[in-house]
């Protein structure tokens, strides 16, 4: 992975510059993640699952290394991995993640546990615990978990519903 990163940064300066990206940052928080620094770990993860930066979409090498940050404790390396693997359509694979980050407060691992609830991957579907989920989410500043309550609440899914409800949260 890191040879890959160091060649393609070194292919394109030009386009790297254009885009305001430093390649030797690119290529320190690598360098960082391979010596088990987490927060490289979470970044270089980040860089591949978007494919920014001069640095290939990749989503196994992204859940290589949000795996790598979760192992070390990482709430957000957890959530993250559950993110990744709901995305890939591995419900059962997302919720132990997911579990663990939102035992450590981590907003998206009770997002991401609520759209498992909303959707029924890896678990039955239950819209009241999908609330109650986003409403974890929401408490801790996510804005998406904020956004699908109104949604929820414009619906009567999982709470009653309300449109003065829903409007309180957009």
């Amino acid at each position: 992975v890191k040879d890959v990163v160091v060649s393609l940064l070194r292919k394109q300066p030009a386009a790297a510059r254009e885009s305001g990206v430093d390649p030797a940052s690119v290529e320190y928080m690598d360098y960082c993640a391979h010596v088990g620094d987490v927060a490289g770990q979470v970044g270089m993860a980040h860089l591949y699952h978007s494919g920014t930066h001069g640095v290939p979409r990749d989503t196994a090498a992204a859940a290589h290394w949000f795996a790598a940050a979760a192992a070390k404790g990482d709430p957000m390396g957890h959530a993250n991995l559950g993110l990744v693997r709901l995305r890939a359509g591995d419900g059962a694979g997302a919720l132990p993640p997911l579990r663990r980050a939102a035992k450590r407060s981590d907003p998206s691992g009770w997002a991401g546990l609520g759209y498992a609830y909303y959707y029924g991957l890896g678990v039955r579907q239950d819209y009241a615990l999908a609330a109650k989920a986003l409403s974890a989410a929401a408490r801790l500043g996510h804005l998406d978990a904020i956004f699908n309550l109104g949604v929820l609440a414009l619906r009567g899914e999982g709470m009653e519903q309300s449109l003065h409800k829903a409007e309180r949260f957009w």
